[in-house]
C-alpha cells in the first residue's frame, strides 16, 4: 500500500520546488552592476529576484550627491523579464549617481542585497558619451592617414605586443604616428 503522506510530499516536491524549499530560504536578488549610464536619460536598473513570494517589495534607493538624501523607487515586475527599476531623466546628471537595491521581506525586515547606504554603487554620467568608433574615424584621419598601408600594419602589430613600449616604439620608428 502507498502511503500517501508520503506521495504528497513527494508531488510537492516536484510540482512546487520554490515552495516547498522556500522554508529556511533567504530572498536573494541577481543584479548586474551599472558603472556608466548617459546624462539626462532615465537609467533603468533590473535584476532577478530569488523567492519572490519571501518579498514584500524591493527597493532602490539612490541618490545624486553624496550629501543628498536617497530617494527610493520600487522595483516593478517586467512583462516578461526580470523586476525593473527607473531612475528619472531629471535625476540622472553628471558627475554621477549612486544606488543601492533593498528588500522588504515578508516577515517585516529590510535587508540589503546589493551595495549599501554605507557604500553605495556609483555610476559615472560623463557630459557626453564618445563612441569609439567615431574616435577611431577620426584618428584615422590625423597622421596615420599618411602611412602607407603596410607602416599602419606594423605599428598596429607593435601597438597590440608592446602595449605602451610600442607606443614608444611607434613613436620613433614613425614620427608621425599619434
Amino acid at each position: 500500500m502507498v502511503n500517501l503522506r508520503l506521495l504528497t510530499i513527494l508531488l510537492a516536491t516536484l510540482l512546487v520546488p520554490g515552495v516547498a524549499f522556500a522554508e529556511g530560504a533567504v530572498p536573494r536578488l541577481h543584479h548586474a552592476p551599472i558603472s556608466v549610464s548617459t546624462a539626462h536619460q532615465a537609467l533603468l536598473i533590473t535584476g532577478d529576484i530569488d523567492h519572490p513570494e519571501l518579498v514584500k517589495r524591493a527597493i532602490l534607493a539612490y541618490r545624486v550627491a553624496d550629501s543628498a538624501p536617497y530617494m527610493e523607487v520600487e522595483f516593478k515586475r517586467g512583462a516578461p523579464g526580470p523586476y525593473v527599476a527607473e531612475i528619472p531623466e531629471d535625476a540622472v546628471n553628471p558627475p554621477e549617481i549612486s544606488y543601492l537595491i533593498e528588500i522588504d521581506a515578508t516577515d517585516g525586515t529590510r535587508l540589503p542585497v546589493f551595495a549599501s547606504r554605507a557604500e553605495p554603487q556609483r555610476v559615472l554620467i560623463p557630459e557626453e558619451l564618445m563612441d569609439a568608433r567615431a574616435a577611431y574615424a577620426d584618428a584615422a584621419k590625423g597622421p596615420a592617414a599618411d602611412l602607407a598601408p603596410a607602416q599602419l600594419d606594423t605599428a598596429k602589430q607593435a601597438h597590440q605586443t608592446f602595449g605602451a613600449i610600442g607606443d614608444l616604439r611607434q613613436r620613433q620608428c614613425f614620427p608621425g604616428f599619434q
